[in-house]
């Protein structure tokens, strides 16, 4: 199936290795709906996808408030807790965090009156990640939210119509906020093959950038928005060999920047070359550097990445750039170190848009 207007991807993570969680805009009678699905593979064809029945469907009014209540997990990140309940008609949308067989799980899922007990009880349409994918979720929502703002609508939607009350399927055991049981028969949309194509490939979507172009980039204190992968990215994407120069690749937070650098190298059956070329200032720091960077010889080879590395100890180099083999020198005034430090299980430890930057100034240069 391709993005019509009736179904529009915005949005799309691997949940595992069989599926992943698409968020798209739907319609139904008239309405405009919000569809986060599970989707798996088809069999014998595995450039296709087909959306499950496992997912959850909302009017799109509903929107800011679950986004809401995504991010404020961020704030609480406790094995048990509900951080929002959202009315719809008799039923309720309820997202939170919960424990099931030793895994903390983040929902967001339909909750329903039980006639004989009057208690809410889960219903199947509904989600639930590994809290480990949160970050993926919560980007999701974003870029739902921003969608709808950009579509340019200018009417109003028609308020959500009531939902009937459903009578809740009858099992031997016990629902629980965390089952991927599969729904209903009932339960729409029916199954529908979609191509990765559609859902822009393997990876999740990156922006969309327009043709390079030499710029100066001034990132200001405490701007947020940047990471390597949105300021670095469109530029590798040609690059067979790369070259990084930074003297202060030392301390344990400047390698991690360096790793973090190394994971928006795009890999393919051709070999990458990446060379590093930092400074030690005793023989401690050489000795640190050079244990490290021969483990990580060894990691990249197995990410067919061809990783060398200088440490000087002359102490004469000073400027930070990086130098492509596809023509462009990108000048980096504080090297890979633009990010402040993030809090403690904050959003930001896992997406580097959310994190507080420093002052600095990133120059691209095309040189042939």
């Amino acid at each position: 199936m391709t993005n019509d207007n009736n179904y529009k991807v915005i949005y799309h993570f691997p949940k595992d290795r069989t599926e992943e969680l698409v968020f798209a805009f739907s319609e139904f009678k008239d309405q405009p709906r919000v569809d986060i699905r599970f989707c798996k593979a088809a069999v014998g064809e595995p450039d296709d996808l087909i959306l499950t029945q496992k997912g959850i469907n909302f009017h799109r009014d509903l929107l800011p408030q679950i986004r809401e209540a995504v991010e404020k997990i961020a704030e609480i990140f406790s094995t048990n807790k509900v951080v929002a309940t959202i009315p719809v008609g008799k039923r309720e949308i309820r997202v939170g965090v919960n424990e099931f067989k030793g895994h903390v799980l983040v929902y967001v899922r339909y909750f329903y009156k039980d006639k004989k007990s009057g208690e809410m009880r889960p219903d199947k349409k509904g989600i639930s990640i590994k809290i480990e994918s949160y970050p993926n979720l919560l980007k999701g929502f974003v870029e739902l939210e921003r969608a709808n703002a950009n579509s340019g609508e200018e009417k109003k939607a028609p308020a959500p119509a009531k939902e009937k009350e459903t009578e809740p399927p009858k099992e031997k055991e016990e629902h629980t906020e965390t089952q991927e049981t599969d729904p209903p028969e009932e339960v729409k949309p029916p199954v529908k093959e979609v191509s990765k194509k559609d859902l822009g490939g393997d990876e999740p979507p990156v922006p969309v950038t327009k043709e390079l172009e030499e710029k100066t980039i001034i990132i200001e204190h405490n701007s947020q928005g940047y990471s390597y992968q949105n300021l670095f990215g469109p530029y590798l994407k040609t690059a067979k060999s790369i070259k990084v120069e930074d003297p202060y690749i030392i301390f344990d937070y400047q390698i991690r920047n360096f790793m973090d650098f190394i994971t928006i190298i795009p890999t393919s059956s051709e070999k990458k070359k990446l060379k590093l070329v930092t400074s030690a200032h005793d023989e401690v720091e050489y000795d640190k550097l050079q244990s490290v960077f021969q483990q990580m010889t060894e990691d990249l080879d197995l990410k067919n990445i061809d990783f060398t590395y200088r440490i000087d100890n002359t102490g004469i180099i000073h400027d930070r750039y990086m130098e492509l083999d596809n023509g462009w020198i990108i000048e980096m005034g504080r090297g890979l170190d633009i990010f402040q430090r993030p809090a403690h299980l904050s959003l930001a430890m896992h997406d580097q848009e959310f994190r507080m930057c420093k002052a600095t100034r990133i120059t691209f240069k095309k040189i042939h």
